[in-house]
């Protein structure tokens, strides 16, 4: 008889199992929101003269500097909070009026927090002013309103439009808007700035303190206190 057939080899053993799948990495978090400072710059004709910058910080600008630029002037998208913008002529006498008609504009969230020029001095000594991100500087429906409030009245007095600074500034902790109102010919004053004699300009003052304003033509000092 024939012999007996071999046994069956046994089946392969089953492969391992699959280790379990990593979870897919966390989402990082959303970037916090940014809002734009734009600045704009007419030069004198000596533009090498003029240099800003923006600082974290309030009042001066001794916070760290998060944009700066010269004459070409510049933008950048900032975090909400509150800066201070400062703006520098090396040699001291502005970007208006004796070698030109230059002027400097801030806009914050697309409104205009500064402007000016003629009284911009050498560094540290510059021309500064506080403003504040991400807190209602863009709202334009406030804006609207009170447009419409004040367009209602066509017989208002003109004097009454003096009472609102002319464009929305915000002043640093500490320190409060107030209009400074004088009197002089306008022949002297178009002499002098080739414009208008004005009534009166808009200055952040420190709150409960005193501040010294001196005629430059006549070099006579006044003190005033708020």
């Amino acid at each position: 008889s024939p012999p007996p057939a071999p046994p069956a080899p046994p089946p392969p053993p089953s492969p391992p199992p699959s280790p379990p799948s990593s979870p897919p990495p966390p989402s990082p978090p959303p970037s916090p929101p940014c809002f734009e400072v734009r600045v704009e710059i007419e030069p004198d004709m000596y533009p090498e003269e003029t240099a800003w910058e923006v600082c974290s910080s309030a009042g001066d600008c001794t916070g760290p500097v998060v944009l700066a630029g010269d004459a070409v002037g510049g933008s950048g998208c900032l975090p909400e909070g509150e800066y201070t913008f400062e703006i520098y002529d090396s040699f001291g006498d502005g970007l208006c009026c004796d070698y030109g008609e230059g002027w400097y504009r801030v806009y914050a969230e697309g409104h205009l927090v500064a402007e000016g020029g003629q009284y911009v001095g050498a560094y540290p000594h510059g021309e500064a002013t506080t403003f504040t991100l991400g807190a209602g500087t863009g709202d334009d429906d406030d804006n609207n309103d009170d447009d419409d409030d004040s367009g209602d009245d066509d017989d208002g007095d003109d004097d009454d439009d003096d009472s609102t600074p002319p464009s929305p500034v915000l002043c640093g902790e500490g320190h409060e808007l107030v209009k400074l109102g004088f009197e002089a010919q306008s022949e002297v004053m178009s002499a002098v700035s080739g414009a208008a004699a004005p009534t009166g300009m808009w200055f952040c003052v420190p709150s409960d303190a005193c501040v010294s304003v001196e005629i430059a033509s006549s070099g006579v000092v006044s003190k005033l206190c708020f």
